[in-house]
């Protein structure tokens, strides 16, 4: 009898509310989900490439790059449940090649992707690597600049901040091999204002019960930034010493301190946002007819609701150091 594989994958995006998504979907009783977060298996089958880069060699990518050690993560599943992969990189890591591998092993799955306004996502993206000491520059609109130079031609697909953003062009290929009717996107905003209603229409749309109420308002992995790279790298460095003392130190003390070094990003400089989206704007056309979805609001000039939530503590905060 052969190994089951995941009846339903969810695509992505990064920094979308997959990982919130992922918290809701394991409550679900008619849901398993492996313990290992993103296996990202149809990504990196047969293992990752020889990244350089901060990111590197300590990537986390192909950790799971064999089919044998795929099926594994599901063999706890009962027969009555509905298996699921949620695997941010498959939006936008090689998503041609990607989407072929998945649609070899899986070509019955139902999938399923969030997606934020591409410039919001890509300026989130950024304060994620910012916040785990791995982008060394200090200015988004810097490290956009230097995503497609020939220095960073070997770092991992996070540092696209600018590329991972095209929808359009990493979807393309799932909508042609697994046909719309397999296909469900959901918006960020639909996300964050109507969590209860997308989840519900997750439920339909996997063909399991609309489960009782969740927990649908936890927040997960929220973009921080470091007050200072030079503090954050020394704790790095020290993390054997300092490890030991979290468990003696009070709990009030570690409060402080973690307020000290971590601060909320400010707000996008209107004019990078506004750059930013116009040179999605090509994309986001041709997503329009894609996914059948009105999307003139991610056009306009003002800031989206979920880039202006940034808060501006953070202002005059030194991120050069």
């Amino acid at each position: 009898m052969l190994a089951r594989l995941p009846d339903f994958i969810v695509l992505g995006a990064q920094k979308a509310g997959t990982t919130a998504l992922r918290h809701v979907l394991a409550q679900h009783p008619q849901i398993y989900l492996p313990d290992f977060p993103e296996p990202a298996f149809f990504a990196f089958e047969g293992g990752a490439p020889a990244f350089i880069g901060p990111q590197s060699p300590r990537s986390r990518f192909g950790l799971i790059p064999s089919i044998n050690a795929y099926t594994a993560l599901f063999a706890k599943a009962s027969p009555q449940q509905v298996m699921g992969d949620i695997s941010s990189h498959y939006s936008y890591c090689w998503p041609e090649r990607t989407a072929i591998c998945m649609h070899h092993y899986i070509p019955d799955a139902r999938l399923i992707a969030i997606l934020r306004h591409p410039a919001d996502r890509a300026y989130s993206a950024f304060n994620m690597m910012r916040q785990k000491g791995l982008e060394p520059l200090a200015d988004f609109a810097a490290a956009l600049a230097a995503e497609h130079t020939p220095a960073r031609s070997r770092w991992t697909p996070d540092f696209h901040y600018r590329r991972n953003g095209l929808y359009y062009a990493h979807l393309a290929s799932y909508f042609r091999l697994f046909g719309a009717q397999q296909i469900r996107i959901f918006l960020y905003e639909e996300w964050t204002a109507r969590p209860s209603w997308v989840l519900a229409e997750i439920c339909r749309f996997l063909g399991v019960a609309e489960p009782p109420p969740l927990d649908v308002n936890q927040r997960h992995r929220e973009s921080l930034r470091p007050r200072s790279m030079t503090a954050l790298r020394v704790l790095h460095r020290g993390r054997r010493v300092i490890e030991p003392l979290r468990d003696i130190m009070p709990g009030w003390l570690r409060a402080r301190l973690h307020a000290w070094l971590w601060v909320r990003p400010a707000t996008m400089v209107p004019a990078v946002r506004s750059d930013l989206t116009t040179s999605y704007a090509a994309d986001i056309h041709m997503l329009e007819g894609l996914i059948q979805r009105d999307l003139g609001h991610w056009l306009a000039d003002d800031p989206s609701p979920d880039n202006s939530v940034e808060d501006t503590r953070s202002r005059g905060v030194n991120d050069s150091s």
